[in-house]
């Protein structure tokens, strides 16, 4: 009985351990399943968090290199399509009388459909993008259904949420980034920080390139004027006198060797200079002959600078001569006298006459 006993006792202690063991390795089982969850969970969030680090680059690297605003939004708005896989992304540009925010870009048919007809919103209506701007706040709506505030696009009707983020730029807002997905929930907080990040680099950038437009169109009308103002300077001095000078003895011959070169200063034509052959011009001639004129053209402009400078000059020491015989006078009689004479001196003028009268003042 007492070994029967004990036999007992130990047979129910090993199927006790079976059963812990048993246990403990579908313990240990889950444990590694969850592991190996959780490490496909961080593989996907380091996968996509790449991608989108490489996204932001590409948006900066975007930002940094195009100056034409067109460019860089359509560039910009394909890029998040094509790597976040979002339903729809767009830009929208606040307009002339900050009342509507007009549709610079936008992806896929809808957002062609949209642009050829000039989608715009109005800036605080029931939009999330006019909200986005008035308030110069971000929008975010994880259940478009359950949003009031939205501007509800019958072209895009599988939109689940949707995001609207300000372009803001010292303290200005200049528009809005809209992009819809179509899973309810799909912007948590790192998309929404990725997103803002890439609004803000295409904020700054969208402002330099205006600043650079503008700088543009500055020089270019400051550089018209001055080409303007180099050809009326150039008129009247080839009205003056004639500019005109040659050498060599005429060539008589049938063939058409003659060849003629611009003498351009500033976008302008202030001359030519022509060659004449009995000989065909060889490239090699051809390049001297116009390295000659850009040089010729600039050592004429600056003889023309030499020579004004040097008249304004003496214009102005005359000037000075004949105001300090003036000063030099002390009576209304001397100094009357002294101008008439001194002008007349200075222009060789025949006659010189200073009145005066006060009767047509009164």
């Amino acid at each position: 009985m007492i070994m029967l006993l004990f036999s007992s006792v130990i047979i129910v202690g090993f199927q006790q351990l079976d059963i812990e063991y048993f246990k403990a390795q579908k313990k240990t089982e889950e444990s590694t399943l969850e592991l190996e969850h959780q490490k496909t969970v961080l593989e996907e969030r380091v996968a996509e968090r790449t991608r989108q680090f490489k996204a932001v680059n590409e948006v900066g690297s975007a930002a940094s290199s195009v100056l034409d605003p067109d460019e860089l939004i359509n560039r910009v708005v394909n890029l998040i399509a094509d790597q976040f896989g979002y339903y729809y992304a767009a830009f929208f540009l606040i307009d002339p009388t900050n009342r509507w925010a007009e549709l610079k870009s936008a992806t896929g048919e809808a957002g062609r459909l949209l642009k050829e007809n000039k989608h715009r919103l109005e800036i605080g209506g029931r939009s999330m993008v006019g909200t986005a701007i008035s308030k110069q706040a971000p929008r975010v709506a994880l259940n478009v259904e359950m949003e009031q505030n939205r501007f509800k696009n019958p072209l895009l009707p599988y939109t689940r949420s949707e995001i609207a983020l300000p372009l803001l730029v010292g303290g200005r807002v200049l528009g809005a980034l809209d992009v819809q997905a179509v899973q309810a929930g799909a912007f948590g907080p790192q998309e929404i920080d990725t997103l803002q990040n890439m609004a803000n680099q295409v904020s700054i950038a969208l402002d330099n390139a205006r600043l650079f437009q503008q700088v543009q169109q500055d020089l270019n009308e400051i550089q018209n004027i001055q080409r303007e103002y180099t050809a009326q300077i150039w008129e009247r001095m080839a009205n003056k006198e004639e500019l005109h000078y040659e050498v060599g003895d005429e060539i008589s011959s049938e063939t058409n060797n003659e060849l003629e070169v611009p003498l351009a200063l500033r976008g302008g034509i202030i001359g030519s200079i022509k060659m004449d052959s009995e000989n065909e011009w060889t490239p090699e001639q051809r390049n001297l002959i116009e390295s000659i004129a850009s040089q010729a053209s600039l050592a004429l402009e600056n003889a023309r600078l030499v020579e004004d400078s040097q008249s304004s000059a003496a214009r102005e020491r005359l000037i000075a001569e004949i105001s300090g015989k003036i000063w030099s006078s002390t009576s209304m009689d001397g100094i009357l006298r002294t101008a008439a004479q001194e002008l007349g001196k200075a222009l060789n003028a025949s006659e010189a006459t200073i009145e005066l009268n006060m009767k047509d003042n009164l």
